[in-house]
């Protein structure tokens, strides 16, 4: 019972919240860590009893252990940063009970670690760690409760998206290519610390996370259907020369297939950014859920795709089990040739054609009209 007590104490003493680990404590936490880890470590055997079934006393020590070897710099030679990997590895293999919560302890270990080694020119380990830890925030952060999800999106005609079509792919981009200087916030976030951790996450956000935009069903109080919004044809389909894709997909709390991670959710409007640089850090909502009031009118559902593998790429695909297409809706100046190329591509595959036409009741307004081409 002493080796509990003595892990609970503390943990409870250098947590966050209370004294949490500073350049004037960081070398006592170091030492009693080390002092103390082989017997603290029995709470990851599943054989020891006082340990069975509660490995998080440990994680929070270890990642606790890890921020003081960030701050010691004195400390940071291979040896020890090696025996810290180790350490690191050891918990996430034995803690198969991962929860919620054990992802926040993960999603330390890795970054303190990540920063040691790139500071020792370990880069490319580094990197691999790093990216670890933003995937354990990702899956610790976020929650989606719904089931199905209808959709649009609004889409320039070309040679991408007809491969994305017939490929049932769904393309996404960097962040850094939005339209928003602002938007996606954890990367002006990181950008203001000014600090060479944050800059070393910034370029794992910007590398690795993907993402891809839709306007969601079922506005309230807006007086047109979502493929009617001649702001969203004008912004993203090329003034009506391109198409509006309506999707119906299966949702998850998060879906994972090898090293990605993908989540699901709704875009939160703010009349005050700024009050988010102010935090401390950011949960997912925050970084790239919210934006500014001016854009509410799009009423966008998101979709982020976290790949752990490094890529430089700008742009992406993620791989569709099956079409979840629903409709097809053609500009009103959209090419002939287009239509038949979409049409051919999705015509055995169960999806409706429409062709967006100026109203002739109410000038200013657009309406579908179902759409087949004259000659198959």
């Amino acid at each position: 019972m002493k080796t509990t007590n003595d892990i609970r104490q503390f943990v409870e003493r250098f947590r966050k919240e209370n004294e949490g680990v500073t350049v004037q404590n960081a070398k006592e936490v170091f030492d009693t860590f080390r002092a103390n880890k082989k017997a603290w470590a029995k709470c990851i055997d599943p054989k020891n009893s006082w340990g069975k079934g509660n490995p998080r006393n440990y994680g929070q020590a270890l990642a606790i252990y890890t921020s003081s070897l960030r701050i010691l710099k004195k400390k940071w030679n291979k040896k020890t940063i090696k025996e810290c990997v180790s350490y690191i590895e050891e918990y996430e293999k034995e803690d198969t009970k991962q929860s919620r919560n054990d992802f926040e302890e993960l999603s330390v270990m890795m970054f303190n670690i990540g920063f040691c080694l790139n500071s020792t020119e370990q880069v490319e380990k580094a990197n691999n760690y790093l990216r670890k830890s933003v995937l354990y925030k990702l899956k610790r952060s976020w929650n989606w409760n719904k089931k199905y999800m209808t959709c649009y999106q609004y889409r320039s005609c070309s040679k991408q998206l007809y491969q994305s079509l017939a490929n049932q792919n769904l393309s996404v981009s960097s962040p850094t290519k939005f339209n928003d200087i602002f938007d996606v916030p954890i990367l002006n976030y990181f950008a203001q610390k000014n600090r060479e951790e944050y800059a070393l996450l910034k370029k794992v956000y910007e590398q690795n996370v993907k993402v891809a935009c839709f306007v969601k069903s079922n506005t309230k109080g807006k007086a047109c259907k979502e493929y009617k919004d001649p702001l969203m044809w004008a912004y993203y389909a090329k003034s009506h020369q391109g198409i509006c894709l309506k999707y119906k997909f299966p949702i998850k709390q998060s879906i994972e297939k090898e090293s990605i991670l993908a989540c699901w959710g709704d875009i939160f409007y703010t009349d005050d950014l700024s009050s988010l640089y102010k935090k401390e850090t950011m949960d997912v909502k925050d970084a790239f859920f919210t934006k500014a009031k001016i854009w509410e009118h799009e009423n966008e559902f998101r979709y982020i795709c976290f790949d752990e593998r490094s890529s430089n790429s700008n742009y992406g695909t993620i791989p569709m089990k099956e079409n979840y297409v629903e409709a097809v809706y053609f500009g009103v100046n959209s090419d002939e040739e287009d239509k038949m190329a979409i049409f051919n591509i999705l015509k055995e595959r169960n999806v409706e054609f429409y062709q967006m036409r100026l109203s002739k009741e109410k000038y200013g307004e657009l309406k579908a009209i179902k759409w087949k081409p004259t000659i198959l």
